[in-house]
């Protein structure tokens, strides 16, 4: 019988494509590393993370110093994002754990001022049996907003340390 690979749930929002581009690259690092990933978006992903999900993602662009709502998806909207449906921050109201998970939450941001949506989605887990984290933070620029230069690569990156750690203690270098 083969040993089952662990694995990663990724859930993602994303309007412009930044944030889905970082966590195609943190589930390509992920998966060259031996764990298989899940990349869902949050308007489909599962409401309950059982055992067998070794590791959950989290990602959204930062919009209004959080999360997006409601109201920033229809801005978002207004400026040809197809930024329809819910995002993150409703399926973290639904989302229920089965046994406590290690989460890591991340985010695109502008800059180090603009507040962040991996900070807020963190938050939003406090009272959950999570081990929920701000992972990294990847920065964007311009209107429409694009992601600097080697942000993808340190995506990856990120996902292959990531790897190193499921199934174990979450390594120090993470904390």
């Amino acid at each position: 019988m083969t040993p089952r690979r662990p694995s990663a749930l990724i859930v993602v929002e994303s309007y412009w494509g930044n944030t889905a581009a970082i966590a195609a690259a943190v589930a390509d690092g992920l998966r060259q590393a031996g764990v298989e990933p899940t990349l869902v978006d949050a308007a489909d992903a599962p409401v309950s993370i059982g055992p067998e999900t070794g590791l959950l993602l989290i990602g959204a662009p930062t919009h209004n110093m959080a999360l997006p709502g409601p109201s920033s998806r229809r801005t978002a909207a207004t400026r040809g994002a197809p930024a329809d449906g819910p995002g993150v921050r409703e399926w973290l109201e639904r989302l229920r754990f089965e046994a406590a998970a290690v989460v890591y939450a991340f985010d695109t941001h502008t800059s180090k001022y603009s507040g962040s949506a991996a900070e807020d989605a963190v938050r939003r887990l406090r009272r959950s049996p999570a081990r929920a984290q701000v992972g990294e933070r990847f920065q964007i620029a311009g209107d429409p907003p694009v992601l600097r230069e080697g942000e993808l690569a340190r995506a990856a990156a990120w996902g292959r340390q990531l790897a190193a750690g499921i199934g174990a203690d979450v390594p120090s270098s993470l904390e």
